[in-house]
């Protein structure tokens, strides 16, 4: 694992190669399953059904949680193992963009009632348009508050940020082409605690 930014704990990154020879597996699911289940007026991600590519996906997931993160206690056993899908391309980008307008501008949310621990994995992207966007806290209170970054996503990485961290997908740009995101929410009746990948003595409250 790794920060995407490195002077801050709270977004971690990394490629996941032992997942690469599933990736157009887990793909061809998540789209079929996404297609037959999406429903606009409640969201845009669809739970779906459980693969053993699927299930290899959340064993390496509890496996990073377990090395890098301590003070994890399950607050719902049933709930680990299922995944939800978001598919966008071209054409579900402006579908996308309309249902945000209606419901929440650019579809900013979190996941703090679902999560402590949230991951995204990329088994598509079909160009480099394709990102996610943060809103960054700046918790030494220097400057700016708040900041909007952009993070751009790359095919088969893994993305790992606590629920409570405000996020919102970017449109799929130019390619008709499924970019598709894994969705796996992980819930502790306690606050996780990172130990920092910079300095391992040192411990991190997500």
């Amino acid at each position: 694992m790794n920060y995407v930014f490195p002077d801050w704990p709270y977004l971690l990154e990394s490629h996941l190669d032992e997942m690469s020879e599933h990736e157009l597996t887990i793909s061809k699911h998540a789209v079929e399953q996404y297609h037959a289940k999406i429903d606009l007026t409640k969201g845009h991600n669809v739970r779906i059904d459980k693969t053993p590519e699927l299930g290899k996906l959340w064993m390496i997931f509890l496996r990073i949680c377990n090395t890098h993160f301590k003070n994890l206690v399950l607050a719902d056993a049933d709930r680990v193992g299922e995944s939800l899908a978001y598919v966008r391309n071209e054409k579900l980008s402006t579908i996308g963009h309309l249902w945000h307008i209606w419901r929440k501008p650019r579809g900013w949310h979190f996941h703090l009632w679902a999560a402590s621990i949230t991951a995204l994995y990329y088994p598509s992207v079909p160009n480099d348009t394709g990102s996610f966007s943060i809103i960054k806290p700046n918790f030494r209170r220097t400057g700016r508050g708040l900041k909007e970054e952009e993070i751009k996503i790359q095919q088969g990485n893994l993305y790992l940020f606590p629920g409570w961290l405000i996020h919102a997908s970017n449109p799929q740009k130019f390619s008709g082409k499924d970019r598709v995101a894994i969705v796996l929410d992980l819930l502790t009746t306690t606050r996780p605690v990172l130990k920092d990948l910079n300095q391992p003595q040192e411990e991190i409250m997500w």
